[in-house]
Order: C-alpha cells, then sequence, then structure tokens
C-alpha cells in the first residue's frame, strides 16, 4: 500500500493531484490492462506539480501522448514509468506483467534490462518516491553518500529500516531508514 499521507509530508504537498479520466483511457486504449496500484497511484497523484520537481521524470498518463519515443522499438515490450535525469536508463514494468496486480519493476539501459528494481510496484513507487523526495526538499545535498559497512552496522542498530528498497538504481541496494 501506497503511504500517501507520508509522500505529501516528504514534498510538502497539500493536496495531491490526480490525472484526467480521458489520459487514463488513452493508457488503457494503448496498452490493454494497467495494473491496480498503478491505476490508483495516478488516479490519486498522477499529475501532482510536485513530484515532478525532482531528478528523475516520472512518466505521467498526460505524458504518454507527447513522447514518441517511447513508441520506439526498443519500448515495444515494456511500460515506461520513470526516465533517469539524462534518459539513459528508465523504469519499466514488462508488458507481459501488466496484468498483474502488483508487478515487479525493472531498470533498463536502452534495449537492455540491467536487473529487477523492486520485486512489487508498491516497493518501486514508494523506494522511489522517498528517493526522489530528498530532491525536493528547501535544503537538498548535492552529493550522494556512500557508508561504509561498518556505519552501515551502527545505523542499522540504531534505525528501523522501511519495507522499500530499489535495487539496480545508481547502486546495488538502496534502503531507507
Amino acid at each position: 500500500m501506497i503511504d500517501y499521507e507520508l509522500i505529501k509530508k516528504l514534498y510538502g504537498i497539500e493536496k495531491l493531484q490526480g490525472c484526467m479520466a480521458e489520459d487514463m483511457d488513452y493508457l488503457k486504449e494503448k496498452y490493454g490492462t494497467i495494473p491496480k496500484q498503478l491505476v490508483e497511484f495516478f488516479e490519486l497523484a498522477g499529475e501532482t506539480k510536485e513530484l515532478n520537481c525532482v531528478q528523475d521524470e516520472w512518466l505521467f498518463p498526460a505524458k504518454y501522448r507527447k513522447y514518441i519515443w517511447m513508441d520506439r522499438d526498443e519500448y515495444k515490450d515494456y511500460f515506461v514509468l520513470l526516465n533517469e535525469n539524462q534518459g539513459v536508463f528508465q523504469i519499466v514494468i514488462k508488458r507481459d506483467d501488466m496484468t498483474k496486480e502488483n508487478p515487479p519493476v525493472y531498470v533498463l539501459d536502452g534495449k537492455k534490462l540491467i536487473g529487477k528494481c523492486a520485486d512489487t510496484l508498491t516497493e518501486f513507487l514508494m523506494g522511489m518516491l522517498i528517493y526522489q523526495s530528498v530532491f525536493a526538499m528547501k535544503y537538498c545535498p548535492e552529493d550522494f553518500f556512500w557508508y561504509t559497512d561498518e556505519e552501515m552496522q551502527v545505523i542499522r542498530k540504531t534505525m528501523t529500516i522501511m519495507p522499500y528498497k530499489l535495487q539496480n538504481w545508481y547502486s546495488d541496494t538502496i534502503e531507507f531508514y
């Protein structure tokens, strides 16, 4: 389940803005079945401006009419959710998995799948929304920090890990505490 109250708090959002019904209809016509979790996310937050003022670009329903690059052959087997800020990597759902309620999500590098980003769409949405929220904060760090194994042991002993993580996105695993 997506914790919309946490997302609103992290991004300083008063009210989420859902996508337009016509845009959802267009997606359903183009792709057939859309996973239940994704429909909910788009309908509740799919046009929320604050979610797209971050590092990487969410591909909300309205963008599917505009972005013809998603119609190229290399994307024919995928539904693109997120485009990395330089357009090198995309987060995708395999088209064969679109009938699943909460499908796995993958990282694509052009024509090649790099690996699984999250076991479920919900885990991905929460993990990426938390990760991207750092870039929406008033005082945002300009650097990424990698901790040593010893430092991670201290963090794991003193903090509670969230049930979300991202894999194969800039590192092996990104965990949230």
